[in-house]
């Protein structure tokens, strides 16, 4: 009895060991690649991007799309309150691509071998390239938000449905991330990956109705521009943020985020396990 007793000790103490080991070497590897990206200038892209966006999007499309006789898809009441999604959307994609290259980056110089040929869990690596990376999604979304405050975007349905809002489009630029951490680490090619990841961004992002209504887009157009998954996230962040959420204006988005998280997460960790 004695010796199974001190046994099952024995085994207790080393797992603890093991979680405590792999937290020191998480929060190393993560500091490492905050503080790298703050000395590339990450964190101030993060904050200068969305200002672009707001400036490209909302400049050129107010006075066009506040008309109510525009094309068939004016009348937009606050054009500002109709963009930010996808400018925060936008934002976060951006970050994507960010990801994408980092990854690919530290597995053409070899760095991504050399850490797995050390006594590190293979999640290690990929929970710190992650740490950063959300950081900065966070950074790209408040900045958004401030912008967005400037040209009239508002939060009309109270704290609960604005902090839904926050935690939708995070939690969808964290399975986006995901993805592209997988891509990049696969191909260990930067230039490849990001220029893969460029189009399918425009193309979704610009055939959306983030942009303009539905109405705004050819007939033949309309059923891809309706239900593709952009068009279904910025349905979904307007409805919390204006605070009309309901399931019916919420539900698709939901399912196309849950389905990108299952997707791009495995997709993560097959490309973290897998034997180089």
């Amino acid at each position: 009895m004695t010796s199974g007793v001190i046994s099952l000790s024995l085994t207790a103490n080393e797992t603890l060991s093991s979680r405590s080991t792999a937290l020191r070497q998480w929060a190393a590897l993560s500091t490492r690649s905050l503080r790298e990206m703050a000395r590339n200038g990450d964190f101030i892209i993060a904050l200068i991007t969305p200002a672009i966006f707001t400036l490209a999007y909302y400049v050129p499309l107010r006075t066009m799309l506040e008309l109510p006789t525009y094309m068939g898809g004016g009348g937009v009441r606050n054009y500002g309150q109709f963009v930010v999604p996808l400018i925060a959307f936008g934002a976060v994609a951006l970050t994507m691509q960010q990801a994408a290259l980092k990854a690919a980056r530290d597995a053409q110089q070899g760095m991504t071998a050399r850490l797995y040929t050390m006594p590190i869990p293979r999640a290690v690596p990929l929970f710190s390239r992650m740490t950063g990376n959300f950081a900065r999604a966070i950074v790209a979304l408040a900045a958004a938000i401030a912008y967005g405050h400037i040209i009239n975007f508002r939060f009309e349905g109270g704290a609960l449905q604005a902090a839904f809002f926050v935690a939708f489009v995070l939690f969808v630029g964290f399975s986006l991330i995901l993805g592209a951490d997988a891509l990049g680490t696969i191909t260990a090619n930067p230039r490849a990956v990001t220029q893969a990841l460029t189009l399918p961004i425009l193309i979704f992002g610009m055939m959306s109705t983030g942009l303009i209504p539905e109405t705004g887009f050819p007939e033949f157009a309309q059923p891809f521009v309706r239900n593709q998954p952009v068009s279904q996230f910025a349905e979904t962040m307007r409805a919390f943020a204006g605070g009309t959420a309901t399931w019916e204006t919420v539900g698709p988005g939901l399912v196309w985020s849950a389905a990108l998280f299952v997707a791009l997460g495995g997709l993560a960790v097959w490309a973290a396990a897998r034997r180089r």
